[in-house]
């Protein structure tokens, strides 16, 4: 089972949130246009997360949270990632070299932000494929 599963156990009130991430993480990459911004990408989930010009607003918001909520230096291995695959992989709740050094508490802040900014930019034309 996908691990954050057990955090929806935990704090069941952010279960449709991290549905969310845990439905994106496993779709398998898609190639085609992105229904928001209408650009071809080779990876469309990847695309809208990191790229997208229409979310680009929302991605900055969900930066400056993580800024605001995790400590410094959690935040800048976040910020300091330079690959676009890892990346993916730590905004979806993947173990990656960012969040294999947060605490539990770090981790959980660092994800429940993800998940309910992520949820809440409503990319329902992956959410339900």
């Amino acid at each position: 089972p996908h691990r954050l599963w057990g955090m929806c156990m935990m704090y069941a009130t952010y279960s449709k949130s991290l549905f969310s991430i845990v439905k994106l993480s496993i779709l398998p990459v898609t190639a085609g246009l992105c229904l928001i911004c209408e650009c071809e990408s080779e990876d469309i989930v990847k695309h809208q997360l990191l790229f997208c010009t229409k979310l680009y607003t929302r991605r900055n918001k969900l930066y400056e949270l993580l800024f605001d909520r995790l400590s410094l230096q959690a935040y800048m291995r976040f910020e300091d990632c330079q690959s676009d695959e890892i990346l993916i992989r730590t905004l979806l709740g993947g173990i990656t070299t960012v969040t294999e050094t947060m605490t539990l508490d770090e981790w959980f802040i660092f994800t429940s932000i993800v998940a309910c900014e992520i949820d809440s930019w409503e990319l329902k034309s992956l959410l339900y494929l």
